[in-house]
């Protein structure tokens, strides 16, 4: 069986692939009755680390597309 690699979503630094590591990297969160990793790691939960400069470009260039939308 092929485990899934997960990566945080805030830093893109953080990785794990084992269950330990998982734990230990991101933790869990309940959703019902499913256990499901956390979407961002400890260290950027924590630290309330910002969004990296990346993605705040592509959020400007979002919302630049969606006000050209609006305009027609």
């Amino acid at each position: 069986m092929e485990t899934k690699t997960y990566i945080c979503s805030n830093c893109g630094k953080a990785k794990a692939k084992s269950f330990k590591a998982i734990e230990d990297v991101f933790g869990w969160r309940t959703m019902g009755k499913v256990q499901r990793p956390q979407s961002q790691c400890r260290k950027c939960r924590n630290n309330k680390t910002k969004a990296p400069i990346w993605k705040k470009e592509m959020l400007r260039a979002v919302k630049k597309y969606q006000k050209g939308l609006k305009k027609k």
